[in-house]
């Protein structure tokens, strides 16, 4: 704010009413606490790092990414899953399957029928584990490792899911990944899957019809809301519209022509008639 525009502000803050009284800076001060208010709080949520975990009730224990191929000071050995499920009747059974990782780092769901049984078919395998990225790798990279996920029949037929009955596969990314999507490598190149956020930080998942090898890679998010300087612009406009409105109403109020005084009663003494006693 310039000096003459200062000077100004100050002026109309210390101007005097019709009667010769200060003005009380009530306004001014009401008005300045609520800008200023605004203008932290706008502030403090632009530098406030983005991707921070969300507050949980209670205590929600993360175990570190475990990585394959772990850089210098990384953790490593991420764990696998394998199981033999046995089969009755002619219907795939309800698949829940998961590393052992807390939470786990990838996950396979199937409802009951999910997957087309050839005949004779008395039990299936099922496995997800870390493997070693396929190439060509996407221009963006891993973020984390690639699962491989499969399901094998006794006698070696891979299974996918049915075209109506999606499975659901989950992937935890590394800490402080809040914006990513999974990707699965089909016919040689990876393919950008539909993602949803999971509900727990880190964790997205996608239907799919295929199972194979999954990742998970980073994106940006284009929200405004991620922005810092969205977050200064608003600040500068909460105090710019705190001054204008105090301005405002406080001209408002002053340019109102005071009410008439009541007239003053005046009372006149009666003369006293001279004592006309002789």
């Amino acid at each position: 704010m310039s000096g003459g525009a200062f000077e100004r502000l100050r002026g109309w803050a210390h101007r005097t009413d019709g009667r010769g009284r200060p003005r009380r800076p009530g306004n001014l001060l009401a008005v300045a606490t609520l800008a200023g208010g605004l203008g932290v709080i706008a502030l403090v949520a632009g530098t406030t790092p983005r991707g921070l975990p969300p507050l949980y009730d209670g205590v929600v224990p993360i175990d570190p990414y475990r990585y394959l191929s772990p850089a210098p000071g990384q953790p490593g050995n991420p764990t696998s899953y394998t199981a033999t499920v046995p089969l009755t009747g002619t219907s795939s059974p309800n698949i829940l399957a998961s590393t052992t990782e807390t939470p786990p780092q990838a996950q396979l769901i199937a409802s009951t029928g999910a997957f087309v049984l050839p005949s004779g078919t008395a039990s299936v395998v099922v496995a997800i584990k870390p493997v070693p990225p396929p190439l060509p790798a996407p221009p963006a990279g891993f973020t984390g490792n690639v699962y491989e996920i499969s399901i094998v029949t006794s006698n070696g037929t891979a299974l996918d899911p049915a075209p109506a009955t999606p499975v659901t596969i989950l992937l935890r990314a590394p800490a402080g990944v809040d914006n990513a999507t999974i990707v699965h490598l089909s016919n040689g190149a990876w393919q950008t899957l539909d993602t949803q956020p999971a509900g727990l930080s880190n964790i997205f998942l996608v239907n799919a019809t295929q199972l194979g090898d999954y990742a998970v890679v980073a994106t940006t998010s284009p929200s405004l809301l991620g922005q810092p300087l969205f977050f200064l612009a608003l600040a500068v406009v909460a105090i710019a519209l705190g001054v204008t409105s105090f301005l405002y109403f406080d001209i408002r109020r002053h340019r109102r022509v005071p009410a008439p005084d009541a007239p003053r009663a005046t009372s006149r003494r009666a003369k006293r008639r001279p004592n006309q006693r002789r």
